[in-house]
Parts: structure tokens; C-alpha cells; sequence
């Protein structure tokens, strides 16, 4: 019998860790502006399987993380964990250190900070 991700381990948690993947993945395909076909098909990821994955069905196992972070140039922490900074800690550092932001650093910011806010409009 196959089970999905949901039945497996029950729940909220695995629902949630599954949607930061979509989000983060998301991202680093178009940080490094790169098509979901191209990168399933240089991965050789079958469509269903990556149809799944981006509608949270299931979660990739550590093989396809595995093969995702190095084609991505990532950490598997990068890639399904959304970070353990405080917002005073991010106020802080962001104030402290916006003079040795680049544009590319701004934009990734404000990509973060829209997800966020739909992630947040979603879960009302």
C-alpha cells in the first residue's frame, strides 16, 4: 500500500515543512532564473513525481533533495527550512548592514518578505 506524506506521518507539521520546500524551491529557480521544466529534465525528475511535490501531495525523498541542493548549489537547510533569525534579530541586521546590500540582496528580500505575506494570506 502506498501512502503520501499526510497519511504517513500525520500532519500539520509534514504539511508545513512541505509547503516551505515549495516556497524555497520556487525561489531558487528563479534566483537563478531557471524554468521548472529545465531543472526537472536536467534532474531527469518524471513530471508527476515533481507535479506532487509543487502541489504538496508528497515530499521529495533525500536522494531528489540530495540531487536538488547540488544542482542548486544549496544546503538542504536552504532548501526545506525557512531560518531561526528573531525579527528584531532580522531588523537588526538589516539596518546594520544595509549599506553592503546589493541589488541582487534587495531583491531577494523583498521576494522573501512577498512570499511570506501570501504564505501568511493563505493560512486566514
Amino acid at each position: 500500500m502506498c501512502y503520501n506524506i499526510f497519511t504517513r506521518f500525520g500532519g500539520a507539521n509534514i504539511k508545513k515543512k512541505n509547503e516551505i520546500f515549495i516556497a524555497n524551491l520556487n525561489y531558487f529557480l528563479e534566483l537563478n532564473s531557471i524554468k521548472p521544466e529545465i531543472f526537472r529534465n536536467n534532474l531527469k525528475i518524471p513530471y508527476t513525481t515533481y507535479a506532487d511535490w509543487m502541489n504538496g501531495k508528497n515530499f521529495p525523498n533525500l536522494k531528489y533533495r540530495t540531487k536538488i541542493c547540488n544542482y542548486l548549489n544549496i544546503t538542504e537547510d536552504d532548501l526545506i527550512n525557512m531560518g531561526d533569525l528573531e525579527i528584531g534579530d532580522v531588523t537588526t541586521l538589516f539596518l546594520d548592514n544595509r549599506q553592503y546590500l546589493t541589488k541582487e540582496d534587495i531583491n531577494r528580500i523583498k521576494y522573501i518578505l512577498i512570499r511570506r505575506k501570501l504564505q501568511a494570506e493563505k493560512s486566514k
